[in-house]
């Protein structure tokens, strides 16, 4: 396990570093998944050669949360939880910082559990024994990896979704948790003030600081009326933004591109800013799309005879 950390640090970063610089050198225009992107790899005047495409979401049936919390949903019976943590295990994720949180909100409320989704807790010994230590490890039910297509229903059983990541890209797990009108407590950073507007669909707090970030969610708990405002503000807020409003006027993007959109970010960018899915939502395997086919799809959002190639990043 040593040696993979060491090789991912010191070579596989290193390289797809290098890969993402000459894709930026060799294209006229580059397709970003925030403004936030945009800026930290083209700097603060990366306008005119750069395009905002948010990620695009199917349109998903109103189904409001109960007073119990509990979902509506018939496909999956999810058990209501009041705070949910959905991603991958890593530093830059802060997963530390979630201990922390849940022992301070179960301070004032000692019903509180908290959701873990992304990762088995047993291949993560440290943040088990943080857990521990505070006392608070018979209030996390650890879901395991799952699906995309089944995080909807999780979204939904959940009160307050945690994001305490210090660095991102403009995370899945915002988009679809706001859609599904669960609000969003996260770290002020990267792209996550794109789509959460403090005190309207969510709360956003210093990054490292747990203490905020568990009193926003506490506050959000303990207000029925905050909580019912958010939810109902949250999809209206983001829906918008995920449609056509962040799309140029001269990109239309077809279905199947859209519903494999995060495989053919990874796949043209190398990056790590998305997870990594075992299919696509509409249940095709990524690896049967075209290569080809994505650049030709990239290139349409750029206007004029110039261009010589495009990237997604």
């Amino acid at each position: 396990r040593d040696f993979k950390a060491l090789r991912q640090r010191w070579l596989i970063a290193p390289a797809r570093h290098l890969l993402d610089l000459a894709a930026l050198r060799l294209s006229d225009r580059v397709n970003f998944i925030s403004r936030h992107g945009a800026v930290d790899y083209l700097g603060e005047t990366s306008g005119p050669t750069a395009d905002v495409i948010y990620y695009g979401l199917p349109e998903l049936p109103d189904r409001p949360h109960s007073s119990a919390g509990r979902s509506s949903s018939r496909k999956y019976d999810v058990e209501p939880v009041e705070l949910l943590y959905a991603g991958a295990a890593n530093h830059r994720k802060r997963i530390a910082a979630l201990p922390l949180v849940l022992a301070r909100v179960r301070e004032k409320r000692p019903d509180v559990r908290l959701r873990v989704i992304g990762f088995r807790l047993e291949d993560q010994p440290d943040l088990v024994e943080q857990f521990q230590s505070l006392n608070v490890l018979d209030a996390v039910v650890c879901e395991g990896p799952r699906r995309s297509d089944e995080l909807t229903d999780y979204y939904r059983a959940s009160k307050v979704l945690l994001v305490p990541s210090a660095h991102e890209g403009l995370p899945m797990v915002i988009i679809e948790s706001l859609q599904c009108g669960t609000p969003c407590v996260a770290t002020n950073v990267s792209g996550h003030p794109e789509v959460i507007e403090n005190g309207v669909n969510g709360f956003l707090v210093e990054m490292d600081r747990p203490d905020q970030m568990a009193d926003r969610a506490l506050q959000i708990l303990d207000d029925e009326t905050l909580h019912r405002d958010l939810s109902t503000a949250a999809p209206k807020v983001v829906r918008p933004r995920t449609r056509d409003s962040g799309i140029p006027g001269n990109l239309r993007v077809p279905t199947p591109f859209s519903a494999c959109q995060e495989w053919l970010i990874l796949e043209i960018g190398g990056r790590e800013s998305v997870p990594r899915r075992g299919r696509c939502s509409d249940g095709r395997n990524p690896a049967a799309i075209s290569r080809q086919n994505v650049l030709r799809l990239s290139s349409r959002s750029v206007t004029g005879p110039s261009l010589t190639s495009s990237t997604s990043i």
